[in-house]
């Protein structure tokens, strides 16, 4: 009778969502690895947990998510986002730089009172 050879996955505990998190998000292996600079076995390995998700990992990975470290694993609470902000996230994280930093002076912009020139109404 033949053993039964030990799983080389980690135990149940280290299951993550990154799969999850990334198809939510519709992007592909090669372009989650992109985003923080590893390649797409290494992303699929992280996700089998067929390599353990180190802080290093769970840092690069929640940063490119939005989201805490310990909502990668599969017993965290679901992020509480609206599919709106949730969008806004996604489309800002596709922006250069530069983008984001007009992104924020636009919306600082909008958030504060408006004290200047009305020239609807005539007001200053």
């Amino acid at each position: 009778m033949a053993t039964k050879r030990p799983s080389k996955r980690l135990p149940k505990y280290a299951l993550n969502r990154i799969e999850k998190l990334r198809k939510s998000r519709g992007w592909s292996l090669a372009f989650l690895a992109a985003k923080i600079g590893t390649t797409d076995s290494q992303i699929h390995k992280l996700e089998k947990s067929q390599v353990k998700l180190t802080d290093d990992w769970a840092k690069r990975l929640a940063n490119v998510f939005h989201c805490r470290w310990y909502e990668l694993f599969e017993d965290a609470p679901e992020p509480s986002m609206d599919s709106d902000t949730q969008r806004m996230v996604e489309v800002y994280t596709l922006l250069a730089e530069d983008d984001r930093r007009a992104v924020f002076r636009h919306a600082d912009s909008l958030s504060k009172p408006h004290t200047g020139h009305d020239p609807k109404n005539g007001t200053s």
